[in-house]
């Protein structure tokens, strides 16, 4: 979450230009970003696998563009491999 709060502060978020847009109320509930995220990371660490290049079974029904869907992807494989206690390697199958 950090990763991409950083990311749209630079400008560098595709589709995402206000941190506001990461959430749905004050307390901080997340929208399809923050989910794909967490989705994301949770993937990672169950199946020890990179999210990064899975083909998405209905591309229509995705509420991202491919390229932010992409930048999560890889925010996730990274954040999950570089915490040591995931217990996920990067160079694993």
């Amino acid at each position: 979450m950090l990763k991409l709060r950083e990311l749209i502060a630079a400008g560098n978020a595709p589709g995402l230009t206000k941190q506001t847009a990461l959430f749905t109320d004050q307390i901080g509930h997340g929208k399809e970003p923050i989910l794909a995220l967490a989705t994301y990371c949770n993937f990672a660490c169950i199946y020890k696998v990179s999210p990064v290049g899975l083909k998405v079974p209905n591309a229509n029904l995705d509420k991202l563009s491919p390229e932010l869907d992409s930048l999560l992807r890889k925010i996730a494989w990274e954040t999950v491999t570089s915490y040591p206690l995931s217990g996920v390697k990067p160079g694993r199958p």
